[in-house]
């Protein structure tokens, strides 16, 4: 073997050899392990999703708590229970608003509604202060859609408001009619039994 042969050799078997560092491993668990290990926050986004407002809160913030420990799902955990607040927010507008909206859709209640947009507040106001034939008028149209109400409704307390409100404008026509005004006692109950009809159409 020649001499550059040798060197050769010599360079080869000097040649620096390059390793590679491995990562530290996570100081947290991974995987599998480490879901098991924070199941609060899987079942409480599970649960957030679903419109279950109070199974999903629960679990929703044990997962955070246990997420503090094993760092895990925090994320997640806090997803459950904004779902779940928000879910206990659609609830709750629902239970307030759908009773009033149930109870405008019922007949007697439509009945009372095309009144009052054929009769609009404005022009109540006008033909009252011009006085006479068309406030007369006016109240003989509410009076005509008050017994139609009462008549077509299956419901008590709507048919008892509506005949009740009818009574009170009956009266409040006859003082029309003789050119005299209310007294203030019917005009208290009238308003008081108005009050009680629009309770009983859904009216807040």
């Amino acid at each position: 073997m020649t001499s550059a042969d040798d060197d050769h050799d010599s360079a080869a078997g000097d040649a620096p050899t390059q390793t590679v560092a491995l990562p530290a491993p996570p100081d947290y668990p991974t995987g599998a392990e480490a879901m098991q290990r924070n199941t609060f926050a899987v079942v409480g986004l599970v649960l957030g999703i679903l419109p279950l407002p109070l199974f999903g809160a629960i679990p929703s913030i044990l997962g955070i708590r246990r997420a503090r420990t094993v760092k895990l799902g925090m994320r997640m955990s806090i997803v459950g229970l904004v779902l779940s607040i928000l879910w206990a927010g659609v609830g709750v507008v629902v239970a307030v608003i759908a009773p009033h909206i149930a109870k405008a859709s019922r007949p007697g209640c439509a009945i009372i509604a095309q009144y009052n947009r054929d009769y609009p507040a404005s022009k109540l106001a006008a033909d009252r202060a011009a006085g006479g034939t068309p406030y007369i008028a006016d109240l003989q149209a509410y009076l005509a859609s008050l017994n139609r109400a009462a008549a077509v409704t299956r419901h008590p307390d709507l048919r008892s408001a509506a005949m009740t409100e009818a009574a009170d404008i009956d009266i409040v026509v006859q003082y029309l009619r003789q050119g005299a005004q209310p007294d203030a006692a019917t005009v208290m109950k009238q308003r008081n039994d108005n009050d009680v009809l629009r309770a009983a159409c859904g009216s807040f």
